[in-house]
């Protein structure tokens, strides 16, 4: 299937060394293993020298479309097609447009796809979840960053399926095994547990690479022009992927005499480390009912918490400790009243 999508990026009046460009654009994806291409017209004031390329936000690697070429004033078109990037292999990732220009020997142009308004929240639609199977699907109305958490209708978090990964527009398949965050304790499906998913939307003057024989580096670097966040409209739009991070929590839970339960924190992973802050927000709930708020958790630390009522047997606790910019860390725990 043949696919064109038209990008539209219209150059305002352009004053000595800034401009500011009004941008409308939304929905932009480029499958190697498909016939696709991409058309960019941008319209330019003045005669001009132009350097426009695409750069990876996963790693940094180019597009090189033009180097100090001599356009005229008007509308321009670039087309990207499929067949032309598949000879190049680039790697998958969230392309950024960058083209800066000169004219009469001063800079007029320096524009690149995070200096307008970005990164707005989306609304995942027809949101299908098959507790039997773990498959959830879902529409996406434009290409975006996304999150899949699994929880519950108190708020528990029990796994982060899709930390934040780029997809692009339509229909999106995830498959959860039933799993925790540490992928050693099943969650049971009377339990009756819910995919949420968080997205926004990537700049509108940027596209998805999907190239099936160079997937999304995740442990790249991440490359992002000088205030690229400053424009971000949603919250999760203003952290960088690399540690926009839901993290597994490591701990220890025994019942006392008292109706008590004792939490052992102990040291936790380099990853947990990276994104802990002591402003926090603790959440803990045995067997999906009881719940308990505290602010501003020491980890490592040993907490006493009571929990009366609980009869004999086996109890599941979930416990969640908010940081900011609403990243969570998650654990699961068992623990037997005899």
């Amino acid at each position: 299937m043949k696919k064109l999508l038209l990008l539209s990026i219209i150059i305002l009046p352009v004053f000595a060394l800034s401009q500011r460009l009004t941008i409308n654009l939304s929905g932009n994806s480029i499958d190697l293993a498909d016939n696709d291409s991409l058309t960019c017209s941008f319209y330019l004031p003045n005669p001009t020298l132009t350097t426009i390329k695409y750069i990876n936000v996963f790693g940094g690697e180019e597009i090189l479309i033009e180097k100090e070429k001599s356009r005229n004033r008007g509308w321009q078109v670039i087309v990207l097609k499929s067949d032309s990037l598949r000879n190049t292999n680039h790697p998958s990732g969230i392309y950024y447009f960058e083209v800066t220009g000169r004219s009469d020997g001063k800079q007029n142009i320096d524009y690149n796809s995070f200096r307008s308004p970005w990164g707005e929240s989306v609304e995942a639609t027809d949101v299908v979840f098959d507790p039997n199977t773990g498959e959830i699907s879902y529409q996406l109305p434009k290409t975006c960053f996304v999150k899949l958490r699994i929880g519950f209708n108190n708020g528990s978090l029990v796994r982060t399926l899709i930390n934040l990964e780029p997809q692009k527009t339509g229909i999106n398949m995830a498959t959860w095994d039933g799993l925790d965050q540490s992928g050693k304790i099943k969650i049971g499906s009377d339990l009756n547990p819910k995919p949420q998913i968080i997205s926004y939307a990537i700049p509108g003057t940027s596209f998805y690479l999907i190239n099936p024989e160079k997937p999304v580096d995740f442990t790249a670097k991440a490359t992002y022009p000088e205030n690229w966040n400053k424009y971000a409209l949603a919250p999760f739009a203003k952290i960088p992927w690399t540690t926009n991070l839901d993290v597994a929590l490591q701990y220890s839970v025994t019942p006392n005499q008292d109706t008590t339960l004792s939490f052992d924190f102990p040291i936790q992973t380099e990853e947990f480390n990276s994104v802990f802050a002591d402003e926090n927000e603790i959440y803990i709930s045995v067997d999906n009912e009881y719940i308990v708020e505290n602010p501003n958790v020491l980890v490592p630390g040993n907490y006493s918490i009571a929990f009366p009522g609980l009869l004999q047997g086996k109890h599941t606790v979930i416990v969640n400790i908010i940081l900011p910019e609403n990243r969570i860390a998650t654990g699961i725990s068992e623990f037997t009243i005899y």
